[in-house]
């Protein structure tokens, strides 16, 4: 959360109407029931694993089948794939939170937990020929709430004591696409693609307990990728896809007016940070112009440190606030039903 200016020291504070005297300053962080441990993290990670076991499972079964299948079509002449121009998609996410901000021990502030989530996908190849330039657009929205792990810190006495609360999340995201085929590896089954955009997402976050108050993160990005795409058969294609993305325009709101009237409601730039992500769509053709695409992923993505500026005013004077670096690991996966026209 902040870097709270006041009593002549630094404090990473919740809030205290005041905090220049003996009542804690409280530490902007965190949220996790007692008995937190690393065990959630653990389940969820095997959970991504055995999605990828299955997904690999599933691709080598089909491989020699499938490519024994299309060389007796390229053997007859016949196209491997009929594919049409429009895909549209709608399915469900799942992800794994994990936010940490970047304090000085034993200081902390982090969140911890499961969001649900769907996800509305339109892909449209501009022309029939298979190189063809393509448009992708995406839109997610995820919901759910975390576990907030943090700290209280005396201003008298710097005596730091852990604080736990929960706070509710609202993740959106939006982003558009030009993917280009540079080559294929194989005329028919392999292909490598390229691919830029820009996008947008915004993170609203609710802190809940004592002295909380309402965060605004924004940001721009630039997403910068590639894509190996392998068609194991007839009815399954794989796609390994790694990007990066770059970020820009980042803002916060800080509505502290919530936590005591003593706090102005505050805006920063927050400083800019890349990212990447990594992703595996396996899709199914169990119809003509109906799939099923299973994709697990995983990404990463930092914060930079914001600017400083006035929070309020005490009795020992100006209160300056700040977002301090943070870094985020999300993974998960997502389950979507698309149709061809």
């Amino acid at each position: 959360m902040f870097l709270i200016s006041n009593c002549n020291e630094y404090t990473v504070a919740y809030f205290s109407d005041d905090p220049c005297k003996k009542s804690p300053c409280h530490l902007i962080y965190t949220q996790a029931p007692s008995g937190t441990s690393i065990a959630p993290l653990l389940r969820a990670m095997n959970q991504i694993i055995i999605i990828f076991t299955l997904l690999f499972i599933a691709t080598l079964s089909t491989l020699a089948k499938g490519q024994e299948t299309i060389k007796k079509q390229l053997e007859e002449k016949q196209p491997v794939l009929e594919t049409k121009q429009t895909h549209l998609s709608f399915g469900f996410t799942y992800k794994h939170f994990n936010y940490n901000e970047d304090v000085n021990p034993p200081a902390k502030s982090s969140e911890l937990g499961n969001t649900p989530g769907f996800e509305i996908a339109i892909n449209h190849r501009f022309s029939n020929n298979k190189n063809s330039l393509e448009g992708k657009g995406v839109l997610d929205f995820a919901s759910g709430a975390t576990a907030y792990d943090g700290s209280l810190q005396n201003s008298d006495t710097n005596e730091i004591t852990p604080y736990k609360s929960t706070t509710n999340n609202k993740f959106f995201n939006l982003e558009g696409d030009l993917i280009q085929t540079f080559s294929a590896a194989n005329e028919n089954t392999s292909f490598l693609k390229g691919y830029a955009g820009l996008g947008i997402h915004t993170w609203e976050r609710v802190l809940g307990g004592a002295g909380g108050y309402t965060e605004q993160y924004s940001w721009v990005y630039l997403p910068i990728g590639i894509q190996f795409v392998q068609r194991a058969s007839e009815n399954f294609t794989l796609t390994l896809d790694g990007s990066i993305k770059l970020m820009f325009g980042g803002y916060l709101r800080a509505n502290l007016s919530q936590a005591s009237s003593n706090y102005n409601d505050v805006e920063m730039k927050l400083g800019d940070k890349p990212g990447f992500k990594f992703q595996a769509p396996l899709d199914y053709r169990f119809a003509s112009n109906y799939h099923f695409i299973a994709t697990p992923w995983y990404e990463y993505s930092e914060i930079g440190k914001s600017d400083s500026v006035l929070g309020g005013i005490s009795s020992s004077g100006p209160i300056l606030v700040s977002e301090p670096n943070s870094k985020t690991t999300s993974f998960g996966a997502d389950l979507a039903f698309s149709v061809d026209f």
